[in-house]
């Protein structure tokens, strides 16, 4: 789950983290930006905790759900 911080810098970061498109990035910060919260990304526990490794580098809040 990503919550809320900086546009520009978080889908670029989304795009470094995930390696999705910028429009799927912007979709994520969007959603993020007006409910307070998104989805990420979804994939293995590894990959989950790599992508958020990422996303944490500039201070974004990002929890990984294990289902």
């Amino acid at each position: 789950m990503l919550f809320r911080s900086g546009y520009e810098e978080v889908v670029h970061q989304l795009l470094l983290a995930t390696g999705y498109t910028v429009e799927r990035c912007v979709e994520i910060m969007l959603e993020a930006h007006t409910s307070g919260r998104a989805i990420a990304y979804s994939g293995s526990e590894t990959e989950c905790e790599r992508v958020a490794t990422i996303l944490r580098r500039i201070r974004l809040q990002v929890e990984t759900d294990h289902y």
